[in-house]
């Protein structure tokens, strides 16, 4: 593969950081100040994606303040995190409204495990 420019990149080692999960402790309700500042270092040498771990802690409500909480903090600090691309016009529906779901879920709950469990 060649590009316009003539280099060949099949043999150029690419060892920068293109993502961060930025995991948040759930108990915090919000960023703590070392956050806040970790990320504010970061935020311009590489995409965040901020995650609130053990989230199976927090009920629903707990959730949806907690990701209130650290969206304003993000912004008041004037952190840049990762933006999911809106869906391009021509995409079909179902993708369209994944895509809005998905850019709505931001910052990210997840459950972590490794125990499967029959209920």
């Amino acid at each position: 593969y060649k590009d316009e420019s003539g280099l060949n990149r099949r043999n150029i080692s690419d060892n920068r950081v293109h993502c961060m999960f930025y995991f948040i402790n759930p108990n915090g309700h919000g960023l703590k100040p070392l956050d806040v500042q970790f990320m504010k270092e970061l935020h311009d040498k590489v995409n965040i994606v901020p995650i609130i771990a053990k989230s199976d802690t927090l009920t629903m409500k707990e959730v949806a303040d907690i990701k209130k909480a650290i969206l304003g903090e993000i912004e008041e600090n004037h952190i840049n995190i990762y933006k999911i691309p809106s869906a391009d016009a021509d995409e079909d529906e179902d993708y369209k409204e994944q895509n809005k779901k998905l850019r709505e879920s931001v910052p990210f709950a997840v459950v972590g495990s490794n125990t499967v469990m029959d209920v």
